[in-house]
């Protein structure tokens, strides 16, 4: 019996293959299927009888065909869910709050509106004055009216130094002596003989005598006054014609004959060409 199951599964099975490939091949011939023979139930022990030696093969199964594959029946799915919706619970009714009255608040009243106060202007500003350029120093001897002081030592433009000893405004009796007469006294005619003691030294390597011809006076009226006495009269006279080397000083006087009415106002000047050095008398 165990062998005719066997023999069944394996007959299905093989027509499942056939249908799942979608051919036919020979029908197998399927054993026909022989009930074993129902036991004898014994009343007694049976004696034990031997097998009978000769062996009865089983029957040669009739094959039965299998019938034509039926096509399987058309697939249809199943239709999808729907999930009914999910239950809402009717929310619980909440009672409205009790309505508490709130008083509206004490009316304040508006504060009393303060004028501005008057705008002062500003004070006009004060424009900062122009700073003047101071004026370019004028240095000592450059003009009439900033001369080098008395008795300091002048420079010339000629390679001499120079400087003033004495000045003796008024000196027609010092220059005339026992000579002085009314026709010859300058006074009568409204001048006067001014003397003037002065020292010179050579600074440069050329010797040579001291130019006092350069040597002017100028007084209020703007006239210049050049040295113009008589030299042989003038006591102590420079020796306008004696050189002087490198480092030799030498003095003497010199006179002027200029009006009376400049004599307080005199200034000296040396002129060596354009340029000039003004000397104080005084």
């Amino acid at each position: 019996m165990l062998r005719t199951i066997i023999t069944l599964c394996i007959t299905l099975a093989t027509a499942v293959a056939i249908i799942a490939c979608g051919s036919t091949p020979a029908p197998e011939p399927i054993p026909t299927f022989t009930p074993e023979p129902a036991l004898a139930l014994a009343t007694s022990a049976p004696t034990n009888t031997p097998l009978p030696p000769t062996y009865t093969p089983e029957p040669t199964a009739t094959h039965t065909p299998v019938p034509t594959n039926t096509p399987a029946p058309t697939y249809t799915p199943q239709p999808t869910y729907t999930p009914q919706p999910t239950y809402t619970p009717i929310p619980t009714f909440t009672p409205m709050p009790t309505s508490t009255h709130t008083p509206a608040p004490t009316h304040t009243p508006i504060p009393t509106h303060t004028p501005l106060p008057t705008s002062t202007p500003l004070p006009t500003a004060t424009p900062i004055p122009t700073e003047t350029p101071s004026p370019t120093p004028v240095p000592p001897g450059a003009t009439r009216d900033n001369p080098i002081t008395f008795g300091e030592e002048i420079i010339t433009n000629d390679g001499f130094s120079m400087w003033l000893e004495e000045v003796v405004e008024d000196a027609t009796q010092i220059i005339l002596g026992e000579r002085l007469r009314p026709s010859n006294d300058p006074r009568t005619e409204g001048n006067q003989y001014v003397m003037v003691r002065i020292k010179a030294k050579n600074g440069s390597d050329s010797p040579g005598s001291f130019p006092v011809y350069r040597l002017n006076l100028v007084g209020n009226s703007n006239l210049e006054y050049d040295t113009g006495c008589d030299y042989r009269t003038i006591p102590d006279s420079f020796d306008i014609s004696r050189n002087i080397f490198r480092g030799g000083e030498l003095s003497g006087n010199i006179c002027f004959t200029v009006k009376s009415s400049d004599a307080d106002s005199l200034v000296m000047y040396y002129q060596y060409g354009r340029d000039y050095i003004f000397i104080a008398l005084r």
